[in-house]
């Protein structure tokens, strides 16, 4: 039998340069997406900076001038209501008046501060103002809590003449409280 010589008819150049091509097709894929997220996310980091710029509105502040919705109408009065915007282990309420003291818009929470086993303690008066917010709501914010002379037990507002609030311990002489000035007389 005669030896066949083999010959090769492999193309190793041809197949090289295709996988070549495969490769740098796939990287130029690749280096497009990259290219894209990194661009998108350069220009949404731009209009982040352009709309804080302008106020916070995507607008360029155009809508600024949108109007705060009016806050609802307040009562000035007593009102006969046991709670407070406290938990009672810091301030029993017996009553509250909300009014207006100068410029400012003033709640004023009658009652009595705890002892520390819960019984009632020292009678005083537990002050917030109240401001329109933003949004057309309303914002409390504490005066403090003002303690009527010692031995003086729970209180309830009676009346209100200007910045003067009349309280009645619940035994005891009563009390006028300064509103402005926040002191008992």
């Amino acid at each position: 039998m005669k030896k066949q010589t083999r010959t090769h008819h492999a193309h190793p150049s041809a197949t090289r340069s295709r996988r070549t091509q495969r490769r740098s097709r796939q990287s130029l894929k690749w280096m497009i997406v990259t290219a894209f997220c990194v661009a998108l996310f350069f220009g949404l980091v731009a209009i982040a900076i352009a709309v804080r710029a302008s106020g916070g509105s995507p607008s360029g502040g155009r809508d600024q001038q949108q109007a705060v919705p009016p806050a609802p109408t307040r009562q000035a009065g007593i009102v006969d209501m046991q709670q407070g915007p406290f938990l009672p282990s810091v301030f029993t309420v017996r009553n509250f008046w909300q009014g207006p003291v100068g410029s400012d818009w003033i709640l004023a929470y009658a009652g009595a501060k705890p002892n520390a086993d819960g019984t009632a303690g020292q009678g005083g008066i537990a002050l917030y103002t109240e401001t329109v917010n933003q949004f057309g709501g309303f914002d409390m914010h504490p005066l403090g809590i003002f303690l009527a002379p010692a031995g003086c037990p729970a209180l309830t507002i009676t009346a209100i003449q200007g910045n003067l609030m009349t309280v009645r311990p619940v035994s005891g002489r009563t009390l006028t409280f300064n509103l402005q000035t926040h002191q008992f007389q």
